[in-house]
């Protein structure tokens, strides 16, 4: 019988969880590949840390050198720094080691650079962790969909902010306390900016943007905006008009052209991704034969990152079994142009606000009307001697409804721009 050799990077909350999924299945393995996967070596900041009883202290260590050795076949990523990991991971090709990452960051900022130095070393690469955790979105685009063309991604790719805005829908909440919620049920991290800011869901995108349009499209091209501006009061008014507010990741190609950014949106909740609650994520692809497809999962934990970091072992070990030969991954990749979000197409909920009891309702309303945007609806509310007026505009081009809130906050010195919120009606 076989042995297969596993050198695991990290050994953290996913670490520990890919351990465990290769030692739970470790029979059915045996039996599928007539081989025994062994993790050799486990690389930690501190080897002195108490582990469990049941794993040998001496596969442990904090020396990266003592990891690539010459007996190691497969190395397993799951650190989530950058820098360091970027250099154990083009080490580990240059000692011929095969890779599995889940690495997000490290993928959509230097993707170009891995997929080249895997190619040349003659080494399979395969990174399905790197994205929404159990979703095997990364599979379903390179063999199911493979010879299909995808026209448009739209993705909540985040957890923490999915539980986020869920409570704040379901229960009225505002922002911050559900996020102290959230924080006391490790739902968020005691610094979520990455998440909250959109950054976490915009490496995602950069990574399925690539894959999908056959373009090198890192995370420094998403345009990223996250929630941290929206109060219950939006979530109010989209219940009042049937929608759901929800952080997208969206990408398309458009004559040749990438759009690519991560926002919160409105979307209608008669759209299955609405529905989507809690801590889970959710893929919706569109395809030209297939069609509508969506593609369900926790994003994120232990179990379900292991998961998909198990299955690009099993990969890589059937594909050692056979004999293939490795292709560079990024193979048909051509240069294409990013579009500034300035450029998108869409409808735009506006909540403005006047600090007075006067009303200068039609005279907002005429510079809708003066520059040409359409106003599908209006809501004017006196809340506490103040006015609120919600406007939904028809579709527009984002440069302009930036103008038209230029124009807006020169009408009066009382008059201030709640929020805007771009609306998905055509997922």
């Amino acid at each position: 019988m076989k042995t297969i050799n596993i050198a695991l990077l990290g050994f953290g909350t996913v670490g520990s969880g890919v351990y465990n999924a290769i030692k739970s299945n470790e029979e059915k393995l045996k039996k599928e590949f007539n081989a025994n996967l062994i993790i050799k070596k486990i690389l930690v900041s501190d080897k002195t840390k108490k582990r469990a009883e049941d794993i040998n202290p001496n596969i442990f260590t904090d020396n990266f050198t003592d990891v690539i050795t010459d007996d190691i076949d497969l190395v397993v990523e799951v650190m989530g720094s950058m820098d360091f990991a970027k250099k154990c991971i083009l080490t580990a090709f240059e000692r011929g080691k095969h890779v599995v990452s889940a690495n997000k960051d490290l993928i959509a900022t230097y993707g170009q650079e891995l997929y080249k130095a895997a190619y040349e070393n003659n080494c399979f690469f395969m990174y399905e962790a790197s994205v929404c955790g159990g979703i095997p979105i990364l599979r379903v685009i390179n063999n199911h969909l493979f010879g299909e063309k995808i026209e448009k991604i739209t993705g909540i790719m985040n957890g923490t902010t999915n539980y986020i805005l869920s409570k704040m829908y379901q229960e009225g909440l505002e922002y911050k306390d559900v996020l102290s919620e959230a924080q006391r049920l490790g739902y968020a991290e005691a610094d979520p900016t990455s998440d909250v800011e959109g950054y976490d869901s915009a490496r995602k995108v950069a990574i399925l943007s690539s894959l999908c349009f056959n373009t090198y499209v890192t995370f420094k091209d998403v345009y990223t905006e996250g929630i941290t501006n929206i109060t219950k009061q939006d979530i109010s008014y989209a219940k009042k008009m049937g929608y759901n507010i929800k952080l997208l990741g969206v990408s398309k190609e458009n004559d040749g052209k990438i759009e690519a950014y991560v926002y919160p949106a409105f979307i209608p909740n008669t759209c299955q991704i609405s529905n989507v609650k809690d801590a889970y994520n959710a893929v919706y692809l569109k395809s030209n034969l297939l069609g509508e497809s969506m593609y369900y999962a926790k994003g994120a934990g232990s179990l379900p990152t292991a998961s998909a970091v198990l299955s690009d072992i099993v990969n890589i070990v059937k594909n050692m079994s056979l004999n293939l030969p490795v292709e560079r991954l990024d193979r048909n990749f051509e240069k294409k142009e990013i579009l500034s979000i300035d450029e998108i197409f869409t409808k735009y909920y506006l909540r403005i606000s006047l600090k007075s009891n006067i009303d200068i309702s039609s005279e907002i309303l005429s510079i809708f009307e003066n520059m040409g945007i359409g106003v599908v609806k209006s809501i004017k509310e006196d809340i506490q001697n103040n006015n609120t007026i919600i406007v939904i505009t028809e579709k527009v081009k984002e440069s302009k409804i930036k103008q038209c809130i230029e124009s807006l906050k020169n009408l009066n010195k009382n008059l201030e721009i709640g929020n805007m919120i771009r609306i998905e009606d055509n997922i």
